[in-house]
C-alpha cells in the first residue's frame, strides 16, 4: 500500500513538472533559425532591387471614393451578361 501511494505521488509529482515545464516553454520567444528565413525567403517575391525608402518607390496609385450608384434588379432580365461588371474590370 505504501508502494502505491508513493507511485501515485510521483505520476502527479511528474505530471505537475510536465505542465511548469511546458508553460514556461511556450512563454519564451526564440529566435528564428536559419532553416526558417530560407523557407520564408523562397517564397517570397524578389523583385532584385532593395529599395530603402518610400521615394525610390515612386508615386502610388490614384484612388478615390466610389459613389454608390443605385440598381434596381427588377428591371435587368435574369441571364443578361453585362460587360462592365466587376469581374470584367
Amino acid at each position: 500500500m505504501f508502494s502505491s501511494r508513493i507511485a501515485r505521488m510521483a505520476v502527479i509529482g511528474l505530471l505537475l513538472a510536465a505542465g511548469v515545464w511546458l508553460l514556461g516553454r511556450s512563454a519564451r520567444l526564440t529566435p528564428e533559425s536559419a532553416a526558417r528565413q530560407q523557407a520564408v525567403a523562397a517564397y517570397a517575391p524578389d523583385s532584385g532591387a532593395r529599395l530603402t525608402s518610400l521615394e525610390a518607390w515612386g508615386p502610388g496609385p490614384v484612388s478615390g471614393v466610389a459613389r454608390p450608384v443605385p440598381v434596381d434588379l427588377r428591371k435587368i432580365p435574369p441571364g443578361l451578361y453585362d460587360a462592365d461588371n466587376q469581374l470584367a474590370r
